[in-house]
């Protein structure tokens, strides 16, 4: 087992050990896995813990923020001003971005409705207790959004942004495996 920090492409790192090793004949199956908590994810502390804390209050830094949503390369920017950087350098508006979005949206909650991924999701007991409810569809694609809807949400990296928690990437809590 092997705990690997990468967000979004921790699943795919896995997939990829997992394929190599059964290409190098060191298995000769392997299920790969894992796992994301983004409303989990902890907070950092940047300095000195190692060696011991002084008196007094320290800082710490969100570990979504540090680690995952910053851009591995250049000027490590967050995802979101980069995604704002392109929306620009392609004269995209926020009429277009949101209109995208609500396609998309639709297009999840119809798969949803229509079981296209039903092989795919095992449901997962919530609870611990006979009769819990079970996780067994993302929580992300909502039925009741509306262009409307969209249209009234605040940008969230620029004020004059066209980024909103209605058309970005939302986050996630999730888990796969793949044998």
């Amino acid at each position: 087992a092997a705990t690997v920090n990468m967000v979004c492409g921790s699943g795919m790192k896995a997939l990829h050990w997992g394929s190599t090793a059964v290409r190098a004949g060191e298995f000769s199956l392997a299920v790969v896995g894992g796992m994301e908590s983004m409303s989990g994810a902890p907070y950092l502390l940047m300095s000195g813990a190692r060696r011991g804390l002084g008196y007094g209050a320290q800082s710490l830094e969100d570990a979504v923020q540090h680690d995952a949503l910053r851009d591995a390369y250049g000027e490590h920017e967050l995802m979101g001003l980069t995604g704002e950087r392109i929306a620009q350098k392609f004269h995209l508006t926020r009429a277009e971005l949101d209109r995208f979005a609500l396609r998309s949206n639709e297009r999840a909650v119809a798969a949803h409705r229509d079981g296209s991924f039903a092989s795919e999701i095992v449901a997962v007991p919530a609870g611990i207790t006979p009769g819990s409810p079970a996780l067994d569809h993302d929580e992300g694609p909502r039925p009741s959004t509306s262009l409307d809807r969209l249209g009234q949400l605040r940008p969230v990296f620029r004020p004059d942004g066209l980024l909103t928690a209605g058309n970005s990437s939302q986050l996630s809590d999730g888990a796969a495996a793949l044998v």
